[in-house]
């Protein structure tokens, strides 16, 4: 039990440590770490194998791909960035089928409010000490877009839970 409870706590950290990693790095710099959806990759590869049945494991990988396959589109479209395809299919690979409804959904009401509180950002003025930050000047300049990796973050952490049950380490 206690060796369960350990991994348990691991792959908590491990998760949410790479969804406020991605949120603080898409933020900033407009771009997420290859490293964060390897590691989310790998961890949910791990956890699974030590702790799930094939057909579960398969059912999650169908997902994280199939999600793939949608966010390549989506960059191809030039509607996203690589990243944050990236990002979303690590995230996805975590989540059982039935899970991704809420996911998705606390991913499009963080993107909503994301986006509004990028364009009100936008338009107020800030402390003249702020103009010098490059990351403040980035997250103000209408051609940068939006650090979506912030509200796949967010729609993240709130799915934690689901993707710790779902592979395996939650019940």
């Amino acid at each position: 039990m206690t060796g369960t409870l350990s991994l348990s706590l691991l792959f908590a950290v491990i998760f949410g440590g790479a969804m406020v990693v991605a949120m603080t790095w898409d933020a900033a710099c407009f771009e997420i770490p290859d490293t964060v959806s390897i590691v989310l990759v790998a961890a949910a590869l791990v956890a699974m194998v030590s702790s799930t049945a094939i057909p579960v494991i398969f059912s999650h990988l169908g997902v994280g791909l199939g999600v793939f396959a949608v966010g390549v589109g989506l960059f191809a479209a030039r509607l996203w960035g690589g990243g944050d395809v990236k990002f979303m299919a690590a995230t996805c690979l975590w989540l059982a089928p039935g899970d991704l409804p809420g996911y998705f959904l606390a991913v499009s009401l963080a993107g909503g409010v994301l986006a509004a509180a990028i364009v009100v950002f936008r338009r107020v003025a800030i402390p003249q000490t702020w103009h010098n930050l490059h990351w403040v000047q980035r997250l103000r300049d209408p051609a940068e877009g939006i650090p979506y990796g912030v509200a796949l973050g967010i729609g993240g952490l709130v799915s934690a839970e689901a993707a710790l049950k779902g592979v395996g380490y939650l019940s």
